[in-house]
C-alpha cells in the first residue's frame, strides 16, 4: 500500500514515511494511492470476530506487511487495546425504551402517530450506540492515538529516530496522545497545546497533572483550531522538521485516519448483526452470499459526530473500499462548515461559535480536503486549485460532480446547544442511557432526519439500521450531561 498527496506534488510513498511526515511537502494530506477492497467474503469472515481481530484485519488492508510484519501488527493491536476498560473493547448497545414505554413526544401525539410509532418499534431495528470511549482517557481518540503512537515508536526504533509529536487539542486528542506515550514510548515525546477556557475541567486535568519526561503541556489563548496554521507551517519547514523529528498526530496524519477505519467496520458489522437479530434471522457464521443478502435486507446508517472530519474521512475510505453502508450521517454543532458545504455547495470559514460540544469546534475541517480528493476521483490538480483558494481564506464553490458524489454517500445536519442538551435529557428519560454532548449531537440530527419528510424518513424500503458513534464518556462533560 502506497500513499500520495491529495494535491499531487509528492512521489508515492510507503505508510511509514507518510506517518512520520504528517503533512505532505506540497501542503496536501496523504491518501491511499488506491483504495483496498472490502469484499463480501472478507466481511463475512469477520462477522463473528471480536474487535481486536477486526482491527488487525482492517489495518492490514492499509499497512503493507513489508513495513509492519503480521507479528508486529498483531502485537501492536493487542497492546493498544489491552488497557481498555470493557471486555468487548468497543461494545455496541441498543437503545430500548424503558420497560417498553414510548417517548413523551409520542405519548402526546395524535393516535395515528402513536400507532405508527408502535408499529415501527415492532418492525424496525433499534438505534445502536457504538461506545468508543472505554479507553484510558474515556474518548474515541484512545483508539487511534494508541495505535498511532505505537506505530511511531516502531518506525522510530527501526530507523533510529527521535520523534517529537506536536499536537493542538480541543480536549480529547491531547490526553489520548499523552496517555499513549508516557509509559510505553521511549523514542516519542509529546508537546500538547490546548485553548484556555475551551475544554472541560477533566480534559485539562488529564493533561496538566501528568508528570513524565517525554510530555510537555502548554495552554494558549484563542480558539481550538488557531494553531492549525502554525503547526502546518512548522511541518512544512523541512530543515526544522528534520532537526526536531517533528510530527503531528492530529487527524491530518494519515495514521489517524487509517486506524479509525477499524471502528467503522466494527460498527457496521454490529449494526447489521443487531438488525438481523431483531428480525430473528441471524446465523453464527454467514457465507459471503448470506452476508450479501443481509446487507440487501437492511440499510446500515453510521452517524458520526463531526469536527475536523478525521473520523468522517475514515468512514468514507471504508465506503470507497466497499463497505456497504447506506449513508454516513455527519452531525455537527453550530460550527457547521461541512453542513453548509454539502447542503449549500459553499465551503468557507466562519467565526467560531462556543458550544457545549467543544471537542468538535472547528471553523474549517481540514480533512474535508480528503473528501474532495475522493469526490474528484483522485484528480489532484483540481484538489490543488481548490485548496489554494481555501488557503487564501476564500470561499470555495463546490462543483456539481463533487456535490453529486458527496450527496450520494453523505447526509449532513447540525444541532445547536439547546437541542443538544434537550437530547441528553430525553435520552436519559426515555432509555435510561447517559450520553455526552457530542453523541447527543449525532442522535439529535438522526432524530430530525427520521421525522416525516426527513432524509431518513420511512420510505417503504428495507429497514434502517442506524448506529451512532459515541465519541466520549458523559463524565468528561459533567456540566452538559447533567444540565
Amino acid at each position: 500500500m502506497r500513499y500520495v498527496s491529495s494535491r499531487g506534488g509528492v512521489a508515492p510513498t510507503l505508510f511509514g514515511d507518510a506517518l512520520l511526515a504528517g503533512y505532505c511537502a506540497d501542503g496536501g494530506l496523504y491518501v491511499p494511492e488506491a483504495m483496498p477492497h472490502m469484499s463480501a467474503e472478507w466481511l463475512a469472515g469477520l462477522a463473528s470476530a471480536d474487535f481486536v481481530t477486526v482491527a488487525e484485519a482492517t489495518l492490514r488492508l492499509f499497512v503493507g506487511s513489508e513495513e509492519v510484519s503480521d507479528g508486529e501488527l498483531a502485537g501492536l493491536v493487542h497492546a493498544a487495546f489491552a488497557t481498555f476498560h470493557h471486555p468487548e473493547v468497543l461494545p455496541v448497545v441498543a437503545l430500548r425504551p424503558i420497560a417498553g414505554e414510548m417517548p413523551q413526544c409520542v405519548k402526546t401525539s395524535p393516535a395515528q402517530k402513536t400507532e405508527t410509532w408502535l408499529q415501527q418499534q415492532r418492525s424496525a431495528p433499534p438505534t445502536m450506540i457504538a461506545e468508543l470511549f472505554h479507553g484510558q482517557t474515556l474518548a474515541f481518540k484512545d483508539i487511534g492515538q494508541g495505535l498511532v503512537c505505537s506505530l511511531l515508536e516502531l518506525f522510530a526504533r527501526k530507523r533510529n529516530l527521535k520523534v517529537h509529536v506536536l499536537v493542538s487539542t480541543t480536549g480529547d486528542t491531547g490526553p489520548a496522545a499523552i496517555e499513549a506515550t508516557r509509559f510505553h514510548c521511549k523514542e516519542v515525546q509529546v508537546t500538547a497545546a490546548f485553548p484556555l477556557g475551551r475544554i472541560s475541567e477533566l480534559q485539562r486535568r488529564q493533561m496538566t497533572t501528568v508528570r513524565a519526561p517525554n510530555i510537555r503541556v502548554l495552554p494558549f489563548e484563542g480558539e481550538g483550531d488557531d494553531l492549525d496554521a502554525p503547526i502546518k507551517a512548522l511541518s512544512l519547514d523541512l530543515p526544522f522538521r528534520q532537526k526536531h523529528g517533528l510530527c503531528s498526530i492530529n487527524s491530518i496524519n494519515v495514521g489517524r485516519v487509517v486506524t479509525q477505519t477499524a471502528h467503522h467496520v466494527w460498527a457496521f458489522l454490529r449494526a447489521l448483526e443487531g438488525a438481523h437479530s431483531h428480525a430473528q434471522s441471524v446465523t453464527d457464521a454467514p457465507t459471503a452470499a448470506d452476508f450479501a443478502e443481509r446487507t440487501r435486507l437492511c440499510r446500515v446508517v453510521i452517524i458520526i459526530p463531526t469536527g475536523a472530519m478525521g473520523n468522517s474521512a475514515a468512514g468514507l475510505w471504508c465506503v470507497a473500499s466497499g463497505l456497504p453502508v447506506y449513508k454516513l450521517v455527519l452531525a455537527t454543532n453550530a460550527n457547521d462548515a461541512v453542513v453548509r458545504a454539502v447542503r449549500d455547495a459553499m465551503l468557507e470559514r466562519q467565526p467560531m461559535a462556543h458550544t457545549v460540544s467543544e471537542a468538535m469546534n472547528t471553523q474549517l475541517p481540514y480533512n474535508f480536503e480528503r473528501l474532495l480528493h475522493l469526490a474528484a476521483n483522485g484528480d489532484c490538480s483540481r484538489v490543488r486549485a481548490w485548496m489554494a483558494a481555501v488557503d487564501r481564506n476564500e470561499p470555495l464553490q463546490l462543483e456539481e460532480d463533487v456535490l453529486f458524489w458527496l450527496r450520494e454517500r453523505l447526509l449532513v445536519g447540525a444541532a445547536d446547544n439547546e437541542k443538544t442538551l434537550k437530547c441528553i435529557r430525553s435520552t436519559w428519560a426515555e432509555y435510561a442511557y447517559a450520553i455526552d454532548p457530542h453523541t447527543a449531537v449525532g442522535l439529535e440530527v438522526l432524530a430530525v432526519m427520521r421525522q416525516p419528510g426527513g432524509s431518513l424518513a420511512e420510505d417503504g424500503g428495507p429497514p434502517l439500521a442506524p448506529v451512532c458513534l459515541a465519541t466520549a464518556h458523559p463524565c468528561k462533560f459533567e456540566e452538559a450531561a447533567t444540565a
